[in-house]
């Protein structure tokens, strides 16, 4: 994630949450402007090795409920079909 990071100026990045839409919106969507990155202590530029970053955000995000994992005492999750959503190194023009 931070190799891509770096492509982006901080002030004009903004992360979509609770949404399926690149555009963001829709019902219960959220939009945040990224106060700063922090890139993974050991990243390196050249093998791309612990290429990832904490995105911070200007604001707290209350309004959407928290992703539950799994419990040692819950259902097992193996072998369950999941979706993930994401875009990636994504510019809008």
């Amino acid at each position: 994630m931070y190799y891509c990071c770096t492509f982006f100026k901080i002030s004009e990045s903004v992360v979509f949450l609770n949404t399926l839409s690149i555009n963001g919106g829709g019902p219960g969507s959220v939009n945040r402007t990224v106060k700063k990155y922090i890139k993974h202590g050991n990243y390196s530029a050249v093998s791309k090795a612990h290429d990832i970053a904490i995105i911070v955000l200007d604001l707290p995000v209350t309004t959407i409920p928290f992703a539950r994992l799994p419990t040692q005492t819950s259902t097992t999750y193996v072998n369950k079909p999941a979706v993930v959503a994401g875009w990636g190194d994504h510019r809008r023009k």
